[in-house]
């Protein structure tokens, strides 16, 4: 797409003269044509919103973790939220024309060869995915008071209701806009710090024999909710 937006230009300068002919000799030419140009506009633009988004995150990530100084993170997060959903309709948009448009035939060939419409699909997956994690992040950030964050870290290969086993968790501070205080604690640390006991369901005690929850599997519950209700006992 990078290589072709280079030539985007050039190539509209001389459809403009071309074109008109072939839209009489070969009309199905010039559709595909268009639908090619329209294509490529709309990956250019997300490129560069992409490119935004990036130098965007950089300056959040320096702001958050750069602990003098006034923070701007939240307007930071706000120009990045903006970005994330213009990408997210620039995808929408590029997934809706190469599915129901047709192109030149070396450009379908390309664009069947790397499986372009599934790889878009995970981008509008990932991007949504991104744009409601900052919104919910930026909502820690506009609070006043001091907010207390953890960050279960779940390992994939050993998979749970929320996702996988529960190996460590992040915790920090947030507070003036900053992520302070940052702690990496591994599952079997805090299990060991553990002074009390948290009963079990009686679908983990019937699996695991024990009648009491340990940190590691404390998120076996499919709603996110109730994974951070058990997790934050601990």
């Amino acid at each position: 797409i990078k290589t072709a937006s280079k030539y985007l230009q050039a190539g509209e300068d001389i459809s403009h003269y071309i074109i008109p002919v072939y839209h009489v000799v070969w009309p199905k030419l010039s559709m595909n044509l268009n639908n090619f140009s329209s294509l490529l506009k709309h990956s250019q633009t997300t490129i560069q919103s992409l490119n935004e988004s990036y130098e965007l995150a950089n300056s959040l990530y320096h702001d958050l973790f750069t602990p003098s100084g006034e923070s701007t993170a939240t307007d930071i997060s706000v120009a990045l939220q903006s970005r994330l959903r213009t990408i997210h309709q620039e995808l929408s948009q590029v997934n809706i024309i190469s599915q129901n448009h047709t192109f030149p035939t070396f450009f379908n060939e390309k664009l069947s060869k790397v499986n372009f419409s599934e790889k878009i699909d995970i981008l509008i997956n990932q991007t949504s995915q991104s744009l409601k994690l900052l919104e919910s992040f930026s909502n820690l950030l506009s609070n006043p008071k001091p907010q207390f964050v953890a960050i279960l870290v779940q390992d994939s290969n050993e998979l749970k209701s929320s996702g996988g086993t529960i190996r460590s968790v992040i915790l920090a501070n947030v507070e003036n806009q900053k992520i302070v205080n940052i702690r990496h604690v591994s599952s079997g640390e805090i299990d060991q710090k553990m002074t009390g006991q948290i009963l079990a369901t009686p679908e983990i005690e019937s699996i695991t024999g024990q009648d009491s929850l340990t940190f590691t599997n404390s998120n076996t519950s499919p709603n996110f909710i109730r994974t951070s209700q058990v997790a934050h006992k601990f």
